[in-house]
């Protein structure tokens, strides 16, 4: 563990890099393996139309990290 994850900000990182996690956001960027999980479960909350489920700070934090990405 080390290098810190540009979604969580947390040095949660392995190495090497291919063993985390690539965010849904751009199909790119490694993120660790706790957020791949939080964006699935917030991936898999949209498409049942769940909306108003998914905790307000995770919505912050994925905004955050879209805006980091230049994504919208």
């Amino acid at each position: 563990m080390g290098k810190e994850c540009p979604r969580c900000g947390k040095e949660t990182m392995k190495e090497p890099i291919e063993h985390n996690a690539i965010s849904n956001e751009d199909k790119k960027t490694y993120i660790c393996s706790g957020c791949g999980v939080y964006e699935n479960k917030m991936l898999w909350m949209i498409t049942k139309n769940m909306h108003n489920k998914i905790p307000k700070f995770q919505k912050e934090l994925q905004k955050k990290f879209r805006e980091k990405l230049g994504i919208d």
